[in-house]
């Protein structure tokens, strides 16, 4: 069991808040308190959620409206228990840059081995398919995490 979750990806507006909500949702349905969040590598500080994502996830009934993008930090990263990253790439960039949190960071796609592929600015056909590979993902985890 883990207490503290930061969900990872470049700017913070698409797949890590589409994915915190998943997994906050998720906690709180089975009566967990555990602090979860997410930040980007590259976050566009201060933006709000991308309008797509703002509408899958109302169509799932979460609100993201109030998301605004977090840059990830040494602070930040020291606090979690597990960071989950969104491609291979953010993983080696935290190595790089933070190599203290080596083992915390962990792929999202763990269990297939894949990255999830950012949709930024491409369709909104894209994003939903998106948000389907990350809710694939975190049956693996919350089964991992949930327990």
């Amino acid at each position: 069991m883990i207490n503290s979750l930061l969900v990872v990806c470049t700017g913070n507006i698409c797949r890590s808040p589409m994915a915190e909500a998943l997994f906050k949702n998720r906690a709180q349905d089975r009566g967990l308190d555990i602090d979860i969040g997410s930040a980007g590598v590259a976050a566009l500080v201060d933006h709000a959620a991308a309008d797509p994502v703002i509408n899958l996830m109302q169509s799932r009934g979460l609100d993201v409206s109030g998301h605004r993008a977090r840059q990830l930090t040494t602070e930040m990263g020291r606090k979690q228990d597990l960071i989950l990253v969104m491609e291979q790439g953010h993983r080696q960039f935290i190595a790089r840059k933070w190599p203290e949190l080596t083992g915390r960071v962990r792929l999202l796609g763990e269990s297939s081995g894949e990255d999830v592929a950012d949709p930024y600015g491409l369709p909104e056909k894209v994003y939903a398919h998106c948000l389907g590979v990350i809710e694939d993902c975190m049956d693996y985890w919350e089964k991992a995490l949930f327990v």
